[in-house]
């Protein structure tokens, strides 16, 4: 006979992610079977209740071992008895012949492959018009580029964000299909049963709606705590129960959450801050860049200067024409003073996130 262990719930840890580490070491998140249950709910009313099971066909290359397809493509989709379509690593040319073949309905994607979606030729040679919502999460999809995948795949293909983390079980917003903001960029409300706020970077005050600031998150889906690492805890999880996420992000007057950048990796050119994130986006809508990030480079007078480092789509794309595109699109601290460098590809986990420090590494000559 198979002997029954006693379960807490609430205070039992079931599985234990490790964040991507984008920034530094990975740690285990501590998560409970609450945790997962609790979190299952709120993505299943969020999203899932819109699945129609026997009918959707849900394509996730996502890896399983991350807790976005873990949670949010596996079990989303077993609750729903729905069919999922997995790939074993992503490829643009298997994903669009996958969508075709089995007539995927619904795809679990992260920018790259959106970014991909908008401007690879392969798309073209596919019938993708099954497709009917995408949902983008794991990283700030630009709203350009939102709008060029979009506008690209046609046939009223809808494209959506949702924002989580490994600390959140995984998820902490995510746009509605029946409530699809006019306009892109966003990743949605908060999810049921979740509280979120924006704070001032220096005094940890709450701050009014459309002001950007830390952005933290109250909730039953929120981590235990990162396994043996009390201290790093502390640091991010408060005593009254709000996560301290490390992203910077505004919320405007329908409770709408628009992720702008994350806390350390903000650029600071004299006093002022420069988001990555907004630069790539920018960089991104280049017609002659397929991929881009940006870094901080350390200036004597300065501080800091941005420097962004470039995939070519096209060979006649200079350093000239990238810096003087961004600089007609940002003000004027954000310009790439840093200079431009062209690399074959930009580094990033399985997930999809970049790998900053790789590319600060590579910058730096280690």
């Amino acid at each position: 006979p198979i002997e029954q262990v006693p379960v807490d719930a609430a205070d039992h840890v079931v599985v234990l992610p490790y964040s991507s580490g984008t920034t530094g070491l990975p740690k285990g998140t501590m998560l409970t079977h609450d945790n997962l249950v609790v979190n299952l709910l709120q993505c299943d009313y969020v999203d899932g209740r819109f699945w129609e099971a026997g009918k959707d066909v849900i394509i996730s290359p996502l890896p399983f071992f991350h807790i976005y397809g873990f949670m949010y493509s596996v079990h989303i989709a077993a609750h729903n008895g729905c069919t999922l379509v997995t790939m074993p690593r992503f490829d643009m040319e298997v994903f669009c012949q996958l969508v075709e073949t089995h007539k995927a309905t619904r795809a679990h994607l992260v920018p790259p492959i959106t970014l991909g979606l908008a401007k690879s030729p392969l798309v073209d040679q596919y019938d993708l018009s099954s497709l009917k919502m995408i949902t983008s999460a794991a990283a700030p999809l630009g709203a350009e580029i939102e709008t060029a995948a979009r506008d690209r795949l046609g046939h009223g293909v809808s494209i959506k964000q949702a924002w989580g983390m490994s600390e959140l079980s995984p998820l902490g917003t995510c746009v509605p299909d029946d409530a699809l903001k006019n306009n892109s960029g966003t990743v949605g409300p908060p999810c049921a049963h979740t509280s979120i706020k924006v704070v001032d970077l220096e005094t940890g005050e709450a701050l009014p709606q459309g002001e950007e600031g830390e952005f933290c998150v109250k909730g039953p889906q929120v981590m235990q705590g990162y396994l043996d690492l009390p201290d790093k805890t502390r640091e991010c999880l408060t005593e009254d129960g709000w996560l301290m996420t490390g992203d910077i992000a505004k919320i405007d007057a329908d409770g709408y959450v628009y992720i702008t950048d994350r806390l350390k990796e903000l650029i600071k050119y004299k006093g002022f801050q420069v988001a990555p994130a907004e630069l790539e986006e920018v960089l991104c809508s280049h017609p002659g860049v397929a991929d881009a990030t940006v870094i901080p480079v350390e200036d004597d007078e300065a501080g800091e200067l941005p420097r962004a480092y470039v995939v070519r789509k096209t060979d006649d794309v200079t350093e000239d024409s990238v810096s003087a595109f961004v600089a007609e699109r940002v003000a004027p601290h954000k310009k790439l003073r840093g200079g431009v460098v062209f690399i074959d590809a930009i580094p990033k986990t399985a997930s999809g996130k970049i790998l900053r420090r790789e590319v600060v590494a590579m910058d730096r000559g280690e």
